[in-house]
């Protein structure tokens, strides 16, 4: 499904692959462990109602805003993105929690801090002495519960929607990107001309998690 025909529904989740910048570099640096598949999400979103996005920005926190004006942002920055959704219709008890959610987190400041986490962690797995998807450090932005990056943004939503286990809180975008990938989640529409970066469809091992906390 195009960019233009992609009609959004609560729970669908997003994510971008950042624009060539130290930034997105070092994202994808620091998200890769040994032996891990490159990165290839540096960026996630979450859809709530009415056609809205909730996500944390830097240097503006957590903000809602349009699908559309979250869409003109990826057009002008040629920014490559994907949406995933559930294969299970979600229930309207699940819908509301995502949206109760976002409501709450709402107008959050960014998690600087929580960065300087993930890429503790990053480090980590660089050595080889951290798994993927099991965050340590990361661990520690609990400590700070008013501030937000976009993948605790997100995954926020789904934790307390109960669609993702507590522990994703500390998640790194690329490492929702493969915990529902390998839940089988569907591309409701991504950028024109991003099957390759995305290679979706290539034959991956389902990874399977410990969902205890």
């Amino acid at each position: 499904m195009s960019e233009n025909e992609y009609r959004p529904e609560i729970g669908d989740v997003g994510f971008s692959a950042g624009i060539d910048d130290v930034t997105t570099r070092a994202i994808r640096y620091y998200t890769t462990g040994r032996g891990e598949s490159p990165t290839a999400a540096a960026h996630q979103f979450q859809m709530i109602s009415n056609g809205f996005v909730c996500e944390a920005l830097v240097g503006k926190g957590v903000v809602i805003r349009s699908w559309r004006e979250r869409l003109r942002d990826f057009m002008d920055r040629n920014e490559h993105f994907l949406v995933i959704r559930s294969p299970e219709p979600l229930s309207f008890e699940t819908q509301f929690e995502i949206d109760y959610a976002a409501d709450r987190i709402k107008g959050s400041r960014y998690g600087y801090m929580e960065i300087l986490l993930q890429a503790m962690d990053g480090r980590l797995r660089k050595w080889g002495f951290l798994k993927e998807r099991q965050p340590f450090f990361s661990k520690l932005g609990n400590i700070f519960p008013r501030t937000m990056i976009c993948s605790r943004a997100g995954n926020y939503c789904l934790v307390k929607a109960g669609i993702l286990p507590k522990k994703a809180m500390a998640y790194a975008p690329d490492d929702t990107f493969d915990t529902l990938r390998g839940r089988g989640w569907m591309v409701v529409t991504m950028d024109e001309g991003g099957e390759a970066y995305w290679n979706w469809n290539a034959q991956t091992e389902r990874k399977t998690e410990d969902e205890n906390d």
